[in-house]
């Protein structure tokens, strides 16, 4: 970075969170500033100036929402954004979104956040190969591997010694904990099968059983006879505090040894958390420098002050984050590797 950047912006008091040059508010409007060093470079943005643009927004990564606020000016560009911690529910908590003293800097890691192989399977000494499938692509054999966090749709077909297969999906979430975590269990003995789910952290309050494709029956635990051949079971299960989820399994009744268990599970394994993690891009002279993939464990924005402003204009509410961030973030294309040490008073629209 060879240049000093001193710039001044004014922002809408209840933001656009348009990508257009946004009008000079009030004098008792609150004002988004970023002040402190980017590397060995002062940086002053006090929002206003200039032909300069703000914009507030969220986007899909991984499946997993991430809520940014944008300020561009010329040839230089900030994002700050957190990504979602409540990947269960089709509502934002602000509460809970809110509650974090401070917030950890998202890092991709070297090695993979998940794995998955026929070995983890029921049953594998008679599975001959697996093909895994990730969102519909297909992603190997025999082991899946997965190297972002994320919620992704996982399928596995499963050929056994005896030329015949079976495919079971179910949803993983890695990088994020649950807020409900379960597991589909069974037994079966004499044509008689018995399902019933475990929850580990929210009681839950129903379910809903379906038996190749078809409700069954909404009694907290399944119990019927299978007739010969493969089927596939899917548990339904709603939970206290309204959230759902789906969760299948794959029953033989000729052959045992070729059912399928819920393989959902084993996203526990997991340890690497992106719940509420933020992330930091800063663009100037069309050099992209990011806080994912630097060494940022230690670091942290710490939180003061967290203030409400209303809803934009497409009714999204717009928190004003006021704290100290401190991160390093490393060019895409140099390698290059700064120190940022800011105080910062930015947008985010929560939805």
């Amino acid at each position: 970075m060879k240049k000093n950047i001193r710039i001044s912006l004014l922002i809408f008091v209840l933001l656009s969170c348009k990508k257009e040059i946004v009008e000079i508010p009030d004098s008792n409007s609150p004002v988004f500033k970023v002040s402190g060093y980017i590397g060995e470079e002062q940086v002053n943005f006090t929002v206003g100036d200039d032909n300069s643009i703000f914009h507030c927004d969220s986007e899909t990564l991984n499946s997993i929402k991430f809520f940014k606020g944008v300020l561009i000016n010329n040839d230089t560009q900030i994002e700050i954004g957190i990504f979602n911690g409540q990947n269960e529910s089709s509502k934002i908590d602000p509460n809970l979104f809110l509650s974090n003293p401070f917030f950890q800097l998202a890092h991709l890691p070297n090695n993979p956040v998940f794995e998955i192989s026929k070995d983890d399977l029921m049953n594998n000494s008679n599975i001959k190969e697996v093909k895994w499938y990730l969102d519909g692509v297909y992603s190997g054999a025999n082991k899946l591997t997965i190297y972002e966090p994320g919620k992704y749709n996982v399928c596995a077909k499963i050929f056994y010694f005896n030329q015949g297969y079976v495919e079971v999906c179910n949803e993983i979430l890695v990088g994020f904990k649950r807020q409900n975590e379960v597991k589909l269990d069974f037994n079966f003995e004499n044509n008689n099968l018995t399902c019933w789910v475990k929850s580990f952290n929210s009681p839950i309050t129903s379910i809903k059983w379906f038996v190749d494709g078809k409700e069954f029956s909404d009694n907290i635990q399944l119990n019927t006879v299978l007739q010969s051949g493969l089927h596939t079971v899917a548990a339904e299960i709603y939970f206290l505090n309204g959230l759902k989820k789906t969760r299948k399994i794959i029953v033989d009744a000729s052959n045992l040894n070729r059912s399928i268990n819920d393989f959902a599970y084993f996203e526990k394994m997991s340890k690497f958390e992106w719940d509420y993690n933020l992330k930091f891009n800063f663009k100037s002279n069309n050099i992209e420098y990011t806080s994912l993939v630097s060494e940022n464990e230690t670091n942290k924005f710490t939180i003061n002050s967290v203030v409400y402003l209303g809803e934009d204009k497409d009714k999204v509410p717009v928190y004003i984050f006021k704290g100290i961030l401190n991160s390093k973030v490393k060019s895409k294309s140099t390698n290059e590797i700064l120190d940022v040490n800011l105080s910062i008073s930015w947008g985010l629209g929560l939805k």
